[in-house]
């Protein structure tokens, strides 16, 4: 893996869980425990730090600031022997079952070069015949050009003809790390068009919110962008709901073992849902999932309840809609208020129509659920800053715009008027430093991952990983967050220096912030009485440790629910 792209890094990191998912289990939720021997990082700016926690049937009952000389009466006293407890952590932006069906897809994350992907299709497809090959993780921006050159490099886009020569029969899409762009083959091009995909054969039309890349004679050159995917994906068998609660299980309890107690998740089906539930029914869900709906799936806002969001008993609560604004910036499919800087005749795409990305918004807001828009460009955040403004009582909703990853500075202040939540993942801008420049522009890097020129603008922040786009560690986050560099440290000094985030500032995205994004910043991301007993065990302080080693934190174990789970010795 390229050391600059904090991502992708799911099956090594799915190797290194128990076989049976089985954690060493604590002390549980039912009687009174006292628990010592650790710093206890609150995020209660009335008390920042304690030295004690009382926990009772699931809840905190009491925070100490100095350890108490007396136990309190009926609890049992739990030393941890070290290290910091932070709230659970959440990751505020991620897909449980993208990041569980890694382990079925091929691999092509940290490849060097178009030849290492094709080299790989023809390695799988010898090992593991097939009649549809799945791939993703590729990013042609980590390409390097060899000399003599060998095309596609550079940043250039592959061609189906690649492909062709090692799968001339069995169609293979094989997904952009940001999962924005698909590049195929021929035959996955041919049974797409038999299924209707009409686009593919009319040289020079695009389906809205797509681009089809072409070769100069206008035939599809291999590499479709944003909906476009949509004419050769829709081929692809629909997952049984033994699969879905498979990679469900699997995403959760890889989240569970990096301490995440929460992840939200954005853009689920229907039949995820359910499968969600189903493990959740089992008790083998091993986080808080609020659920964020795929808004363009027939029959979602049919789904939503009456009466706005319900918080069941379980760990499984639907929050709102996730939509689409635009696309991604590394695949160019970014709507930007101009033209990209390296590519002058495109803007990026509008995914969505505005007036069915508005009137989805407004039925969801008006059943009483968040809206969640996905908006990386300029352009797209401003459009979608100025829907929620259009939206009554927007703020008391908390409507989320997934990503705000480069945002016009005129347009900081409107995710403060609008109550709007800045949903941003630290490891994006690590990962996609190398290029962003050259992509944007030195003057649109002002507004690109901007989190403290947001913060100023009083935003609230909320901090995820995108996984399985990024790696789902929160550390990894928080290091990126902190530093702006990547896992070598560079650029010495950071990227962009002056968006660095303080240890406090990044924790809180992570824990409270999060919690706020989602309603429960009384319960949840915070010690304090009466709130729910989550937990994150490190074995060194974020906060406090030079940035260089946040890496090297290793995470002892969790508590959900008063529920605590030791990892490891």
């Amino acid at each position: 893996m390229s050391f600059h792209r904090c991502g992708l890094a799911v099956l090594g990191f799915l190797a290194l869980l128990p076989q049976d998912g089985v954690m060493a289990q604590g002390p549980s939720g039912g009687g009174a425990v006292l628990y010592v021997g650790a710093t206890f990082l609150t995020q209660d700016e009335t008390q920042p730090r304690a030295q004690a926690l009382l926990v009772t049937g699931g809840k905190i009952r009491q925070v100490f600031a100095t350890r108490p000389k007396t136990t309190p009466p009926g609890a049992r006293v739990v030393d941890l022997g070290g290290g910091v407890v932070v709230p659970g952590l959440h990751d505020a932006h991620a897909h449980l079952s993208g990041v569980g069906q890694a382990q079925e897809t091929l691999a092509l994350e940290g490849t060097r070069s178009a030849a290492q992907v094709v080299e790989r299709v023809r390695a799988r497809l010898e090992e593991q015949p097939t009649s549809f090959l799945v791939g993703r993780g590729w990013d042609q921006n980590d390409w390097d050009c060899a000399k003599p050159k060998v095309s596609p490099c550079g940043g250039e886009m592959p061609s189906r003809q690649l492909l062709d020569a090692v799968a001339p029969d069995t169609p293979v899409v094989l997904r952009r790390v940001d999962g924005h762009a698909a590049w195929v083959n021929t035959a996955a091009l041919q049974r797409g068009l038999e299924a209707g995909g009409a686009a593919l054969q009319n040289k020079g039309v695009d389906p809205h919110g797509g681009r089809i890349l072409r070769e100069k004679n206008g035939d599809a050159s291999g590499v479709l962008v944003d909906t476009a995917m949509d004419l050769v994906t829709q081929g692809i068998p629909a997952p049984t709901p033994e699969v879905l609660q498979a990679r469900l299980k699997a995403g959760a309890d890889a989240a569970a073992r990096t301490g995440l107690t929460a992840v939200h998740e954005m853009g689920a089906s229907l039949a995820e849902l359910e499968a969600g539930r189903a493990l959740d029914r089992r008790g083998e869900l091993a986080v808080r999932w609020f659920v964020y709906l795929d808004g363009s799936e027939k029959g979602v806002l049919e789904a939503l309840p009456a009466g706005g969001i319900q918080r069941p008993e379980g760990r499984v609560e639907v929050r709102g809609i996730k939509l689409y604004a635009d696309g991604a910036l590394g695949s160019r499919g970014a709507a930007l208020l101009q033209p990209y800087s390296d590519e002058k005749d495109t803007s990026g795409l509008l995914v969505t129509a505005p007036k069915i990305l508005e009137d989805t918004a407004r039925a969801a807001h008006d059943k009483g659920f968040q809206v969640a828009i996905h908006a990386i460009g300029d352009r797209a955040n401003r459009e979608v800053l100025q829907l929620y403004g259009r939206l009554a009582n927007a703020r008391a909703r908390r409507h989320r715009v997934e990503h705000a990853q480069v945002v016009d500075p005129a347009d900081f202040g409107r995710f403060a008027a609008t109550g709007a939540i800045a949903s941003m993942q630290p490891t994006h801008c690590t990962s996609d430093m190398p290029w962003a420049q050259k992509r944007l522009g030195p003057a649109r890097l002002k507004g690109a991952y901007a989190w403290q020129a947001l913060t100023a603008a009083d935003a609230h922040l909320a901090f995820g990983s995108d996984a399985p786009v990024e790696d789902i560690r929160p550390l990894w986050g928080l290091y990126a967050a902190v530093t702006r560099m990547d896992h070598t440290g560079a650029p010495a000094g950071g990227f962009t220096p002056a968006q660095k985030m303080s240890g406090t500032q990044a924790l809180e995205g992570f824990t409270h912030g999060a919690a706020y994004a989602v309603g429960h910043e009384d319960e949840l991301g915070i010690f304090k009485e009466g709130a729910t007993a989550d937990m994150t065990w490190l074995s060194d302080d974020p906060t406090t440790v030079p940035p260089s080693m946040i890496l090297s934190i290793t995470v002892r174990g969790r508590m959900m629910s008063g529920v605590l789970e030791r990892f490891g010795p």
